[in-house]
């Protein structure tokens, strides 16, 4: 008899093959709610430009953070009627897209640094989007970009060789990278973060992640948030109202469940990281030492969050599938954590 093998979505580990399936339905809802906007516009410039905008996205411009942005303010601007701000938008939309077609750009990862002439339009509408939340990310050098990027570099071939299933998702996932460094000022600084209107864009901080194994693992954390992003298109992941807080095991303040259940699932998906490249043995004496860290912490804090989500969270069919397949991959990993902590305590006397 054969068993029918369960699809790369209903699984806990990374693979290339969730990653396209994800980012294939992320395009798809994209370029079906644009349809739904044209069905709805209202004069003929409007028209026009999300009939040209529709046709390239479905003959091969490629879709990145920026258009996923722009049409979250179109639709905004839709709905509010606020009609010469639709209108504007759809153009800027447009001109994207014919630059995108001009300059033959594919797939392949773009980093850009914030303040650079590069990111001028991503950070446009990122800051438009966010509002005042976008000041808690500044500037960076050109300098301090291209030293990431040797990093990055190094971080994801790292992944290649000893995560493969981790860095196909990231190839089917991630478009573009902005680097960013915290305020001066603030009171709480940012390693990394993404958001569910910019699909495809991870902001991380170069003042972090200063090996290729912190920065492997800063990119299973913040893919994670992706991955359940395109989890969540079809039902929400979590229930519970969004004015219901509890303690996060990643961040100080307290936080809405939907929260606490990213934080969580990204602390097992750290875990597995770390997990995958001890087993590889592609990691030095100085590196294993630093994974094994890694991973008591991310079990620890992924505890710290299986308990909040445990007592408190109203999952949704999938939500609960997402964090019980979390669940029990980190209760297989644990024995190993436990053996590995066994051989580093000194023998008795």
């Amino acid at each position: 008899m054969t068993v029918a093998q369960p699809s790369p979505l209903q699984v806990f580990e990374p693979s290339a093959a969730r990653g396209q399936l994800l980012d294939r339905g992320m395009c798809d809802d994209l370029v079906s709610s644009l349809r739904h906007l044209l069905a709805a516009a209202q004069g003929d410039g409007l028209t026009g430009n999300l009939q040209q905008i529709l046709t390239l996205l479905e003959t091969g411009v490629p879709f990145r953070p920026v258009a996923f942005g722009l049409y979250f303010q179109l639709a905004q601007a839709m709905l509010g009627e606020e009609h010469e701000k639709a209108l504007s938008t759809s153009v800027v939309l447009l001109e994207h897209l014919k630059s995108l077609r001009a300059s033959a750009a594919d797939e392949n990862l773009i980093m850009v640094g914030r303040g650079s002439r590069a990111a001028a339009l991503l950070e446009e509408v990122f800051e438009a989007q966010l509002g005042s939340e976008a000041d808690c990310f500044a500037p960076v050098t050109e300098q301090v970009v291209e030293n990431f990027r040797a990093r990055m570099a190094s971080a994801l071939a790292l992944l290649a060789d000893g995560v493969p299933g981790l860095h196909g998702e990231l190839q089917a996932i991630l478009r573009d990278v902005l680097v960013a460094q915290g305020q001066p000022d603030a009171d709480t600084v940012f390693d990394g973060a993404s958001h569910y209107q910019f699909w495809g864009l991870l902001l991380l901080n170069p003042e972090f992640h200063n090996s290729r194994l912190a920065l492997a693992e800063v990119l299973a954390h913040e893919s994670g948030h992706s991955v359940l992003f395109g989890l969540s298109r079809l039902e929400p992941l979590v229930l519970n109202a969004d004015d219901e807080t509890f303690e996060s095991p990643l961040r100080v303040d307290a936080r809405p469940m939907d929260g606490i259940f990213h934080a969580t699932y990204v602390c097992a998906r750290m875990a597995w990281t770390m997990h995958t490249l001890l087993e590889s043995g592609l990691l030095d004496q100085a590196e294993r030492a630093e994974a094994l860290r890694a991973l008591e912490q991310d079990h620890a804090l992924f505890d710290q969050g299986w308990e909040t989500v445990a007592a408190h969270g109203q999952l949704s069919p999938t939500g609960e599938q997402i964090m019980q397949g979390a669940k029990a991959w980190m209760d297989r990993s644990r024995p190993v954590l436990d053996a590995l902590l066994s051989d580093l305590r000194p023998t008795p006397a």
